[in-house]
């Protein structure tokens, strides 16, 4: 299997923001898919809201560095009769790095890699602002193997036990086309969410630099 992975390093904050919150913005401790072909649309120059324009690939992100959760104040000017400005409180993460693995055909995956070292747009990961380094990426052929321990967030499967309690998550993890072209809602998929998720019995994973990943 074609393989592409690259390390994220975010020098400030980010935040993921969950729908529900209002005047409290709480953040996925991960960035969802959504996030990262959002990134990769950045890299490779597509108009906006084009992620239906990305090739087919498989996608998955890992945590290596938590980073310090934080909140911070801002205020905001709501959009009623009144313009009135409120404060809300935003959670993010500081500091924080992240990994990602695409896998794919081989030319899609050259492209991407070309456009990761040298962006089209410039790139952020969360907010518009929130400033994302692409550390390093490394293009590699991958080979199975088994292992009992996974360094990504991998998509929950029911018929897998881990060893220990992992949180799950439901991560955003496509957008649903709707007509001429436009998107008409959001795709969840349930994660195991943690630096490195163990399992009670060795799964077969892909083998990378980084170590074993499930997709």
């Amino acid at each position: 299997m074609e393989f592409l992975q690259a390390t994220l390093q975010v020098p400030g904050w980010c935040s993921f923001r969950l729908p529900q919150g209002i005047n409290m913005h709480f953040s996925y401790p991960v960035p969802p898919i959504t996030t990262i072909k959002g990134l990769l649309a950045a890299a490779l120059g597509l108009p906006h809201d084009s992620y239906h324009l990305l090739p087919e690939l498989e996608y998955a992100v890992g945590i290596v560095r938590p980073g310090e959760r934080i909140e911070t104040l801002s205020k905001i000017l709501k959009r009623d009769r009144d313009n009135r400005d409120t404060l809300v409180v935003k959670e993010k993460y500081l500091q924080p790095e992240y990994r990602i693995w695409l896998a794919g055909e081989g030319k899609e995956l050259d492209r991407i890699y070309t456009r990761l070292l040298d962006p089209f747009f410039p790139l952020s990961l969360g907010e518009g602002d929130d400033v994302v380094e692409v550390a390093a990426v490394e293009r590699f052929q991958a080979s199975r193997q088994v292992a009992a321990q996974v360094v990504n967030c991998p998509v929950y499967r029911p018929e897998l036990v881990t060893a220990g309690p992992v949180e799950v998550i439901q991560l955003p993890w496509d957008f649903i086309k709707g007509k001429r072209n436009s998107w008409q809602g959001i795709a969840y998929r349930p994660h195991w969410v943690g630096e490195k998720i163990a399992f009670k019995e060795e799964v077969e994973v892909w083998s990378t630099p980084a170590g074993g990943v499930l997709l």
